[in-house]
């Protein structure tokens, strides 16, 4: 019995030996299947980078820790790429050439969305890819463009391959990723951008680097200084505005979108209104991603916004749009506000410096901006308050939104007046007092040159050579010092009555409101709306007008930039003067053509493209012959008879005229290009070569560019005084 209890233990320790030698080896057989399975899977499913995640602020930071694996990220959004692209940026072009037959004709959001937005088979094949890595599918955009998801930091993580980290940048503990996130094709060559895997940028810093209290006085009797603030009748008597209300134009029939972080208090608009008898006004709210109409820090600056667009344009209807605050929470309100498309004004005072942004972030943002574009909204956007430097250091950053194409980058100003507003002076606002943990170098108008978006074909002109976008686009009065009279009663947010407001975003709100006077002006007279106002902005400064569009802002700086003749990183083309605005959009503005015979021939063909209230043309062509003879021939359109008439003689002395062959011989001496193709009109046979002052110039080298605006003052001064346009 005990030797076969021997056995029995030999036996078991030998079984017991075997296996637990055979177990290391399973295991690895087990280890070395799964590993050789899961590369297979990954041989099966390519994996691809979608670049443009990390910010330039992070580039030689050091991680300071994780966040908890299990902490939320509640507010992802997944961007699509959209469809047909080239055809898309095609028609945002022509929608802004006089010349096009899409000019002004602007789509709907059902048709952008059959046409350019990602289909629904993409949509789902994205989301069920998200599922499958544990994101939680909230929401879909409803124009498609994007995929709202939820998930923790491990999910996340590993769904995409990166690393999230605590960063110090600004003075703020922040998230980010290290490296770009990975996603498996086919999905991967889908996806445009993931918003939401960093909280980099600080979106609606405090638009108000000072405030000042004020004593309240009534417009009708006090004398504007540098300690007051201005009123609404300033205000329209120093940009023009008071001309266009005097005739009906004050906003009526006008919609303009706020897009807000913070709820406000009606009673403090109504209390702005009745103070300066400005009538009832009308708002709504939208609220989005479960807002609340609940007043918040930003609150003083919501309640500027409504208040000066009230101050300019007191019956355009407000929509208050107010979302989350945070890059996915604008990212959405905007979004929202164009797929409603019932607003085709839009206004916010958001944003960051453009380091602040990965740039396939700021291509999810293009993305939107595209949509407004095609849909002909206005979208104005502060440049920001930091001056030259957006990111508050060293370094030269513009703004985002504002460095983005198919937005109004409005820049601030110091305005100066004389009694009741009249205008006497502005200068680029900079003030280089630092401000502690905001700004090193103070504060002012932001502006600069962009290092993402190249420059626009609208941005051309006198002193527009930069080869990237240039911001800001216009500008108005936005020096704490020299700012704006508000009420706020609302004391969590730092308000305690009637107050001064300074701030790129007040010049924002200017600029909307005006646009909507100008807009009713326009209609009354059945003359096409404003869509982005970019194009036709840069037609009146680079084509001479029959009333000045803008107040040349000549003196001060940006705290880098110098302020000068024609457009500048400070100020843009400048202030408005709303009045000419809106009568020089309501004639028929002159889109030029200069021409001249292909055989370089003595005789000068000048034509001058008018656009009328309808999309048809008529064209105006003047001929110089070498004995300083000239014509002025009238070719058929809009019912407009074909005039061959006779200029008075020596209408061009010889000088002029020697000036004249010159200056179109060396221009279409130039290769054709974009900017230089053939045209062929009805009574002159021969076909010339001409350039349009509304294409791209960039072909053109700056002396060139110069060189043909010159030309034109040239020819316009000979037309002027032979050619009454009505």
């Amino acid at each position: 019995m005990k030797k076969d209890l021997h056995r029995h233990r030999f036996m078991c320790s030998t079984l017991l030996i075997i296996t637990l030698l055979f177990v290391p080896l399973t295991a690895n057989l087990l280890t070395n299947v799964s590993s050789t399975f899961a590369a297979q899977t990954r041989l099966q499913h390519h994996y691809a980078k979608i670049p443009g995640h990390v910010a330039p602020l992070l580039q030689n930071l050091t991680p300071v820790g994780k966040p908890a694996a299990t902490m939320l990220l509640n507010h992802l959004e997944v961007f699509l790429k959209l469809r047909n692209q080239q055809s898309l940026d095609g028609l945002l072009v022509a929608q802004e050439r006089l010349a096009a037959p899409q000019y002004h004709h602007y789509l709907s959001p059902q048709v952008f969305e059959n046409e350019f937005s990602p289909t629904q088979d993409t949509i789902t094949k994205v989301s069920s890819y998200l599922q499958a890595r544990g994101l939680h599918i909230v929401s879909v955009a409803p124009n498609n463009l994007f995929i709202n998801v939820s998930a923790t930091v491990a999910t996340v993580d590993k769904a995409f391959a990166i690393t999230l980290n605590y960063y110090h940048v600004r003075g703020n503990l922040v998230y980010a990723p290290s490296t770009d996130p990975t996603v498996a094709d086919p999905i991967a060559s889908n996806i445009q951008c993931i918003v939401g895997l960093d909280n980099v940028e600080n979106f609606y810093q405090s638009q108000n680097p000072g405030t000042h209290t004020s004593s309240f006085k009534t417009a009708h009797s006090r004398q504007v200084t540098l300690t007051t603030g201005y009123t609404p009748a300033d205000l329209r008597n120093a940009y023009g505005v008071s001309p266009l209300i005097t005739s009906g134009a004050n906003g009526t029939g006008q919609t303009i979108a706020l897009i807000e972080p913070n709820g406000y208090n009606a009673s403090d608009i109504n209390t702005f209104r009745n103070t300066y008898k400005l009538g009832a006004g009308t708002y709504s709210n939208i609220l989005v991603d479960g807002a609340t109409n609940t007043p918040g820090p930003h609150t003083l600056e919501v309640e500027t916004d409504m208040e000066v667009i009230t101050a300019l344009a007191p019956q355009a209807t407000q929509k208050v749009y107010i979302g989350e605050d945070s890059t996915p929470g604008f990212y959405n309100t905007l979004n929202q506000v164009i797929s409603d498309d019932g607003e085709k004004i839009i206004n916010s005072g958001w944003g960051d410096c453009e380091a602040a942004f990965g740039k396939g972030i700021l291509n999810g943002l293009n993305n939107i901006l595209k949509q407004s574009e095609a849909q002909g909204h206005a979208v104005f956007v502060a440049s920001g308050d930091s001056g030259a430097y957006g990111c508050g250091d060293n370094n030269l950053n513009v703004y985002a939104p504002a460095n983005n194409s198919y937005a109004i980058g409005v820049g601030g100003t110091s305005l100066h007046t004389g009694i009741n507003g009249i205008y006497s002076s502005e200068a680029a606002w900079s003030d280089p007092t630092p401000i502690p943990g905001t700004n090193v170098h103070g504060s002012g108008s932001g502006g600069g040159i962009s290092t993402y978006f190249n420059r626009p074909i609208y941005q051309t002109g006198p002193y527009l050579s930069s080869t990237h976008r240039l911001v800001p686009d216009v500008s108005a009065n936005a020096n704490p010092a020299t700012g704006d009279l508000i009420y706020c009663s609302i004391t969590s947010a730092g308000c305690s009555g009637w107050l001064i407001m300074g701030g790129t975003h007040i010049a924002s709100s200017l600029w909307a409101s005006v646009t909507a006077d100008i807009n009713q002006y326009l209609a009354d007279r059945n003359k096409p709306t404003l869509g982005n106002v970019n194009a036709d902005l840069y037609l009146l400064y680079s084509i001479p007008q029959p009333y000045p569009a803008f107040h040349d802002i000549i003196n001060g700086t940006n705290l880098y930039y110098k302020a000068g003749p024609g457009y500048d990183p400070a100020t843009g083309l400048g202030s408005p003067i709303a009045w000419n605005i809106a009568r020089d959009l309501a004639v028929i503005i002159p889109l030029v053509i200069l021409c001249r015979a292909s055989d370089l021939s003595p005789t000068v063909h000048v034509a001058v493209l008018c656009r009328s209230a309808s999309t048809n043309t008529a064209a105006l062509v003047m001929r110089v012959n070498n004995d300083g003879s000239a014509f002025l021939t009238t070719l058929p359109g809009d019912g407009v008879p074909n005039i061959d008439t006779p200029l008075p003689k020596n209408t061009i002395d010889s000088a002029s005229l020697a000036a004249l062959l010159k200056r179109i011989g060396d221009i279409t001496k130039i290769p054709e290009h974009y900017c230089l193709k053939p045209i062929s009109f009805a009574t002159i046979t021969t076909t010339t070569y001409h350039i349009e002052t509304s294409n791209d110039l960039s072909c053109l080298t700056p002396h060139d560019q110069q060189d043909y605006y010159n030309l034109w003052l040239m020819v316009d001064g000979i037309l002027s005084k032979y050619v009454h346009i009505v």
